[in-house]
């Protein structure tokens, strides 16, 4: 006697259902027995499909086929639409043959599930295409957008792959401090009302063409040039004060956090702003906005060249050095023209007086006048003492501005100056045919000081100094060559009754009418009968400035 099963486990044709995502299979398991001396019995047993148990009893004849399970299953599929079904059976004969097992995978066929979706990137308020990566042809899908704090719906159910979409301008709210951000597009899948499923996939959207906008009125507000020009919207180049009301707008959501004004060297950040004596006619503005993204104008305004009233030549001079004659030759530079409303005028004046002395009234000279210059040659009098030193004051006036120059007039010195012991030659003296030098006492203290001396006349006006000094009864005179801008050493050494050898020095620096002192390069020291181990030293400023000579060779 013999007993043998067998499982047979088919996808039923045409039995998917896309919808609910499931299979119809069908499986049967039978048992054929063969063997005379086999009587009928009701063995016992199981099959488990899909992890369900079925238990079943049967009876079974001999030399005789019998079905023992017979069923149509409908099986789900996973989320992904796949699945691989596991049947197994245990049949218990009761008889030698014992009991019988045996199993089977059943791969189903795959269901579509959930189409993908791709957007393609795209700047605020321009086209972009969604492509659906349908899973089924059949299948409809509702699209969304997310972005930021922002909802909405593109499109429901549709049955087209590839959708175009705007995408809004209300983007620009969610980003108004960057110039991009990232939102999600959603894919809802339909069978029918069926929702299959859900996907999704990102985009990246741009802001562009938000450039912030700026501009500003720009008017003179100095009421001596507007006089001028008649006009405020035109500026005079140095004097005019121009006032900058700057007008800046950000964009798409965006503000402004900076706007500015630059003309030449001059500039502002306010809202308003004065420019005093611009230079240019030619304004710089810019603003920057929340995002980073600049804009910027220019403005040029009329201007009137103005040219910078000045001096730039001033000579005086007498025909001979005894001669009582101040002569003058001038020259500067004026705006020879109209500022619009009013022309320039010129008016040269000049004054003089006695070195220290009181000045006289001003006197008007009749200048010359060619292009943008102005000058001025002839005498001033004939009453000019030569033996006198003089000092006269020129002043220049034109509708802007005053301008003064002073010079002075030395006393004049006769070629020969015959004395009684000396004759001066061209200023210069000699005695005995030997060239004296001139010297002049620029400071004399008895005590003298070890602090700054403070001298009458500057350092640069001589050839050399002659410093007279002394430390403790010990007087001593430093010559300096070409002084002004020098350093130098004042020093003292002796040997004392106690064979001790003493020193002392201190730094000066030589700079116009002053001689400064340098304590911490001021120091003595002591040497006790020559031995190199016995040495006191230290800072010490005891060295004192009595005189001070200024020299001319």
């Amino acid at each position: 006697m013999a007993v043998k099963c067998n499982l047979t486990a088919y996808e039923v044709s045409n039995s998917i259902d896309v919808a609910d995502n499931s299979t119809k299979i069908y499986v049967k398991l039978t048992a054929t027995t063969t063997g005379e001396s086999f009587n009928n019995y009701s063995p016992s047993g199981s099959i488990t499909i899909d992890g369900t148990k079925h238990n079943f009893s049967k009876n079974i004849p001999k030399n005789t086929t019998t079905t023992l399970y017979e069923a149509t299953h409908t099986i789900k599929h996973d989320s992904e639409g796949k699945k691989s079904v596991a049947i197994s059976y245990s049949f218990a004969t009761g008889i030698s043959a014992g009991t019988l097992t045996g199993s089977k995978t059943l791969q189903l066929t795959t269901i579509p599930r959930t189409s993908t979706v791709t957007c393609a990137d795209a700047n605020i308020g321009s086209s972009t295409t969604i492509n659906i990566n349908r899973a089924n042809t059949s299948f409809t899908h509702t699209l969304k957008y997310m972005f930021g704090s922002l909802t909405g719906t593109i499109v429901e159910k549709t049955s087209e792959a590839s959708i175009g979409w705007t995408m809004p301008t209300s983007f620009y709210s969610q980003i108004p401090n960057d110039n991009s951000g990232y939102g999600t597009i959603s894919c809802d899948t339909y069978s029918g009302d069926t929702l299959i499923g859900t996907s999704s996939c990102n985009f990246n959207a741009y802001v562009t063409n938000s450039n912030p906008s700026i501009s500003a009125t720009i008017t003179d507000v100095n009421s001596s040039t507007v006089a001028l020009t008649g006009d405020s919207n035109k500026l005079i180049k140095y004097y005019s004060n121009a006032e900058v009301v700057i007008s800046s707008t950000a964009k798409n959501s965006a503000s402004i956090v900076n706007q500015q004004v630059a003309c030449g060297n001059k500039s502002g950040t306010s809202q308003t702003n004065i420019l005093n004596n611009v230079e240019s006619g030619v304004f710089d503005l810019s603003c920057t906005d929340s995002r980073g993204n600049v804009g910027n104008t220019r403005i040029t305004k009329t201007m009137v060249e103005y040219v910078k009233l000045a001096f730039t030549q001033i000579n005086l001079t007498r025909p001979s050095t005894t001669s009582n004659t101040i002569n003058v030759s001038l020259k500067g530079n004026y705006f020879n023209s109209n500022f619009g409303k009013v022309s320039n005028e010129l008016t040269l004046k000049w004054r003089w007086r006695i070195k220290s002395g009181s000045w006289s009234s001003y006197s008007t000279l009749n200048a010359n006048k060619s292009g943008n210059t102005f000058s001025y040659s002839g005498t001033l009098g004939t009453v000019f003492d030569f033996n006198k030193e003089y000092e006269f004051e020129f002043q220049v006036v034109d509708k802007l501005a005053t301008i003064t120059n002073s010079k002075s007039a030395t006393r004049g010195e006769p070629i020969i100056d015959i004395g009684k012991e000396d004759v001066k030659v061209n200023g210069e003296i000699y005695k005995n045919n030997v060239r004296v030098l001139a010297s002049t006492e620029l400071y004399n203290n008895s005590t003298g000081t070890t602090g700054t001396v403070s001298l009458s006349k500057s350092a640069s006006d001589f050839n050399f100094l002659e410093i007279y000094y002394h430390k403790e009864g010990l007087h001593a005179c430093a010559k300096i060559c070409d002084p002004n801008g020098k350093s130098a050493t004042l020093m003292f050494s002796q040997f004392t009754s106690d064979k001790v050898y003493q020193g002392a020095s201190k730094k000066i620096t030589i700079s116009g009418t002053n001689i400064s002192v340098s304590t911490s390069q001021s120091g003595f020291g002591n040497i006790i009968d020559g031995a190199t181990d016995d040495v006191t030293q230290g800072q010490e400023n005891a060295i004192y400035i009595t005189k001070v000579v200024g020299c001319v060779a």
